[in-house]
């Protein structure tokens, strides 16, 4: 089964995709086109943990993954 580019840009940027770092989340996050390794991707992100992170890059509108981690955001919001 081939690839897809933004596949193998997140295998290059994220070593472990079920634990992200915030180096790498930050990394994909500037990715223009990345794609999530798993249609739930958002799940595994949205730890208590990164708020800092998903905060930080749900705000910079200068981030092309900024969609995504609103959505990170407005979980971490409605598990409280």
């Amino acid at each position: 089964m081939a690839r897809s580019a933004g596949y193998v840009l997140l295998e290059r940027v994220v070593k472990d995709e079920s634990n992200p770092t915030a180096e790498e989340l930050s990394a994909w996050a500037f990715e223009a086109g990345a794609m999530w390794p798993t249609e739930d991707w958002d799940l595994e992100v949205t730890r208590d943990e990164r708020g800092a992170v998903i905060l930080r890059l749900a705000v910079d509108p200068s981030c092309p993954s900024r969609n995504f981690f609103l959505r990170c955001l407005y979980r971490q919001g409605a598990t409280r």
